[in-house]
């Protein structure tokens, strides 16, 4: 094998390989803001469930004192 065989089959692994890199980095961004969103609605939803708590006691509260 001669070096300019050589040279076209590591400069194409070495292509294969920045393509990778740049797909598994676009696929971790895209999980990491699915992520990111997954953990806002959960804060939303117990925000809401907290709320509602809060009020169904107050209710509470002012049935008892009537």
């Amino acid at each position: 094998m001669d070096l300019n065989t050589l040279g076209i089959i590591l400069s194409s692994g070495v292509i294969v390989s920045l393509i990778t890199v740049i797909f598994k980095k676009l696929s971790k961004d895209k999980t990491d803001k699915l992520q990111y969103i997954t953990n806002e609605r959960k804060q939303w939803r117990d925000d809401i469930l907290k709320k509602h708590r809060d009020h169904e006691d107050i209710k509470k509260i002012i049935e008892i004192n009537k």
